[in-house]
């Protein structure tokens, strides 16, 4: 495949929504340092990592060996498209290195502690977990930074779609450790309108944007702020197409 047409896809991994997991029901576990329940939400997998994280870190600063990072990346089809993504959260514990998965448990890896900060080696050992899917552009997310407003903005009385309970659900939970807006919006798709929603949170201070029907859109801005309505249409609209008529509510 020519270099350019990888370097873009590349770039596209960046942006492509992370979906890869399954929706409620608790994953199979050994013991973890805590008791964690699945948020049972369609496309968990970003934002089951991000809770896992948050309650592992207990807002506190990740130093020393209260150490976590959300580990994401894509995946390649046979024909080199973009297939969905996948996120998990890599943390320390018991002098060991260990991943949670929504899809497999908590696992241990065969990293050793002092290679933690080195992703390939991270990426390595948990797409052992998925023998057959063709990974691409993995990234570490550190979200150990202390200065945070937690809370949840938006939302109103509109219909109770399937969508918005899950999207609601997600901006409650996630929005005891950090600011969340909640919004929403209509879409079309093959010439039927949908009306859903959407968790806006910021995630080692990039922005995120969590769409049941999707999953977790991660976007790397200089100046991240869910309050940019222009931006998080733009977006829906790229997730679900050129003709999809994104409206914010």
């Amino acid at each position: 495949m020519p270099t350019r047409r990888l370097a873009l896809l590349l770039l596209l991994c960046l942006l492509w929504p992370f979906a890869v997991g399954v929706a409620g029901g608790a994953p199979r576990t050994m013991a973890t340092p805590f008791r964690f329940e699945p948020l049972g939400v369609a496309n968990p997998c970003f934002v089951d990592s991000v809770r896992f994280a948050d309650i592992y870190l207990g807002g506190r600063p990740g130093k020393g060996s209260r150490w976590v990072r959300v580990l994401r990346w894509g995946t390649l089809e046979e024909n080199y498209s973009l297939g969905p993504g996948h996120a998990v959260a890599v943390f320390q514990w018991r002098g060991g290195l260990f991943v949670f998965d929504i899809n497999n448990g908590v696992r241990l890896l065969d990293v050793p502690v002092a290679q933690r900060e080195d992703t390939r080696a991270l990426a390595a050992a948990v797409y052992s977990l998925y023998p057959k899917i063709r990974p691409i552009g993995p990234v570490t997310l550190d979200d150990s930074w202390t200065t945070r407003k937690p809370g949840l903005r938006g939302g109103d009385d509109g219909p109770i779609t399937p969508a918005y309970r899950d999207a609601y659900r997600v901006a409650k939970t996630l929005s005891k450790q950090r600011d969340v807006r909640l919004i929403r919006f209509s879409y079309r798709e093959k010439g039927k309108a949908h009306e859903s929603a959407a968790a806006v949170f910021l995630y080692a201070r990039q922005l995120c944007i969590y769409v049941p029907e999707r999953g977790t859109m991660v976007l790397r801005q200089m100046f991240p702020t869910i309050d940019d309505g222009g931006l998080v249409r733009a977006r829906l609209k790229q997730c679900f197409g050129a003709e999809s008529e994104v409206e914010l509510r």
